[in-house]
C-alpha cells in the first residue's frame, strides 16, 4: 500500500526542470507544485445560480423581431378588447329592443281580447239596444222576397220600393 501511495504522488507531482522552468513530460499541466490532489477527468457542472447569472445577448434583428411581435400582440388584445366592448354594447341594445318588443306585444294580446270581446254577438246586440236604441221588427215591417221574383240590374230599387209600400198604407 505504501508503495501505491508513493506512485501516485510521484505521478502526479510536478517537478521542474531548472533549465526550462517546466514540469516533466509525465506530469499533468496546470498543476502546482506541492497539489497532492488527484485531477479529474471532466469538469465539475456549474451551480444553478451561476448559469443563471449568464444572459444571452440578442443580435439588432433579433430585438426588431422581439418588439415586433410584442408591438402585434398588444395590437390584437387592445383590437379583441374593443370588439368584446362594442359586442357588449349591441347585445345592451338588442336585450332592451327585446323588453320593448315584449311589452307591444302583450299589449297587441290585451287588445286581440278586447276586440274578440266586443265583437262579440252578444256585446253587438246589447250596443244596439242600448245605446242606438234599436228593437226587433214586428212581422208585420219585415219584407220577404219570393223565390219566384227574379233578380234584376236594379235589386236595391225593387227592395226600397217594397219597404216603402208597406209604410204608405
Amino acid at each position: 500500500m505504501a508503495a501505491s501511495e508513493r506512485a501516485r504522488d510521484e505521478q502526479y507531482e510536478y517537478t521542474y526542470r531548472q533549465d526550462l522552468q517546466q514540469p516533466y513530460p509525465g506530469s499533468y499541466p496546470g498543476r502546482e507544485p506541492g497539489d497532492s490532489r488527484i485531477p479529474r477527468s471532466r469538469k465539475r457542472p456549474e451551480p444553478a445560480r451561476q448559469q443563471e447569472k449568464k444572459t444571452q445577448s440578442l443580435t439588432a434583428g433579433e430585438l426588431r423581431q422581439l418588439i415586433g411581435v410584442t408591438v402585434f400582440v398588444a395590437v390584437l388584445l387592445i383590437g379583441t378588447l374593443v370588439l368584446n366592448a362594442y359586442a357588449a354594447n349591441i347585445q345592451c341594445s338588442i336585450n332592451s329592443l327585446t323588453k320593448a318588443n315584449m311589452s307591444l306585444e302583450d299589449e297587441i294580446d290585451v287588445l286581440n281580447m278586447k276586440i274578440d270581446e266586443s265583437t262579440s254577438i252578444e256585446q253587438i246586440e246589447s250596443y244596439a239596444m242600448k245605446e242606438l236604441h234599436m228593437r226587433y221588427p214586428k212581422s208585420s215591417q219585415c219584407i220577404y222576397i219570393e223565390e219566384d221574383t227574379k233578380l234584376m240590374d236594379n235589386f236595391g230599387q225593387v227592395l226600397r220600393q217594397k219597404a216603402y209600400a208597406g209604410q204608405k198604407k
